[in-house]
C-alpha cells in the first residue's frame, strides 16, 4: 500500500514538474518611427519579425492572418531576388547571355521584389493598427465617451511616454 502511494506522490510530482508553465502579461502598443519598431518603447529585435510574439499572442484572428500574409509576402520576395541568379546559372557552360533578356529578367526581378516589399509592409502595417486599436479599446462596457487615438510617426517617444502615462493614470 505504502508502494502504491509514494508511486502516486511521484507520478503526481513528475507530472508537475514536465508539465508547461505560461506566463501572462500585459500587452503593449507597438510604434514605429521609420524602419524601426518598438514595443513597450524599446527597440525591437529582428525588426518587424521580433513582432511575432506579441502579434500572435493577442489571439486575434485578422492579426494573425496579416502578420502570415506579411512573412508569405517576405518568403516571396525572396524568390523574386534569386531570379536573375537562377538565369545566370540555367545558361550552358559556354553560352553567353543575352544582354537584353538579363536586363528584362533582372528589371521584372527588381520590380517584383519593391511592389512585394511594398505589399508586405502594408499588411504588417494594418495588421499593427488592428492591434493596437485593440489593445488601447477599453474592455467591457463603459460609460460615457472613449477617445481612441493613433500614435504618429511626428511624436517622439518621450512624448508618447508622457501621453501613455497621462491616459493610463486618468483611466
Amino acid at each position: 500500500m505504502i508502494k502504491i502511494i509514494l508511486s502516486l506522490f511521484l507520478i503526481l510530482f513528475i507530472l508537475e514538474t514536465k508539465a508547461q508553465h505560461t506566463k501572462s502579461a500585459e500587452l503593449k502598443p507597438i510604434h514605429r518611427q521609420g524602419s524601426r519598431y518598438f514595443y513597450d518603447f524599446r527597440r525591437v529585435d529582428g525588426g518587424a519579425y521580433g513582432l511575432q510574439i506579441p502579434l500572435q499572442s493577442l489571439g486575434d484572428e485578422e492579426v494573425n492572418i496579416r502578420y502570415k500574409k506579411f512573412k508569405s509576402l517576405r518568403v516571396l520576395e525572396g524568390i523574386f531576388f534569386v531570379v536573375p541568379l537562377f538565369y545566370l546559372f540555367s545558361l550552358p557552360s559556354n553560352g553567353r547571355p543575352d544582354y537584353h533578356t538579363f536586363l528584362i529578367i533582372y528589371g521584372s526581378s527588381f520590380a517584383g521584389v519593391i511592389l512585394v516589399e511594398i505589399g508586405a509592409k502594408a499588411q504588417l502595417r494594418k495588421g499593427i493598427d488592428r492591434y493596437n486599436r485593440l489593445i488601447l479599446e477599453p474592455s467591457g462596457r463603459t460609460a460615457g465617451l472613449s477617445l481612441t487615438f493613433k500614435f504618429q510617426n511626428i511624436i517622439s517617444n518621450s512624448w508618447q511616454r508622457i501621453i501613455q502615462q497621462n491616459w493610463l493614470t486618468e483611466n
